[in-house]
């Protein structure tokens, strides 16, 4: 299964929303998928920067910018994140983030109650009972290390700010923002 097309070939309008008639999930090991209790899919740039630099160490620049009205926000979405290296300044790569309303993904959800069943549910099976957005973030698996290290830090960021469990692309387990920031760690390494 191929990947959709990345942000950059897609279509936005002056708001800075995709548009687009359906936008197609990523494959479940593809990405990081992010069950949110909020049925809004906004990308608040400011808001998860201050949570990216104060929790992470990172820093966050979402493209295109998105601007939100009076109007709402759109069913479907996507961006482009850039994330940087708050200590050094050093870029460390842009990762592709979508958004849908969960009602899209019954076989994205379908595998994160798996996950959740295997764990014997350890609260996560009433959060995502409770989830109506999947917010995925690309993850390939030959990328770099600076790739995983900023696709990881993403997740932590939106676990923390949405309050959303996240699976993994490698599946069978969700975890929540203590999970995302151990495996950013191992993924950062000794300091």
């Amino acid at each position: 299964m191929t990947s959709p097309a990345p942000p950059e070939a897609a279509a936005f309008d002056d708001r800075g929303w995709l548009v687009a008639l359906a936008l197609p999930l990523m494959p479940p090991d593809a990405a990081y998928s992010l069950f949110s209790p909020n049925a809004e899919g906004r990308f608040e740039e400011a808001r998860w920067d201050h949570a990216a630099r104060r929790f992470f160490g990172v820093t966050l620049t979402i493209t295109p910018p998105k601007r939100y009205d009076d109007a709402g926000s759109p069913s479907a979405d996507e961006a482009k994140l850039s994330v940087t290296a708050l200590a050094t300044g050093a870029a460390l790569a842009n990762v592709r983030v979508t958004t849908v309303p969960l009602s899209r993904a019954p076989g994205v959800l379908a595998a994160a109650e798996r996950a959740a069943a295997q764990m014997g549910g350890a609260g996560f099976d009433v959060l995502l009972g409770r989830a109506r957005r999947l917010w995925q973030i690309e993850a390939a698996a030959q990328a770099s290390r600076e790739a995983r290290v900023a696709a990881v830090a993403i997740v932590a960021v939106l676990a923390n700010v949405l309050l959303a469990p996240a699976l993994p692309p490698e599946g069978g387990v969700l975890f929540g923002v203590k999970g995302a920031r151990e495996r950013l760690d191992a993924l950062r390494g000794p300091r």
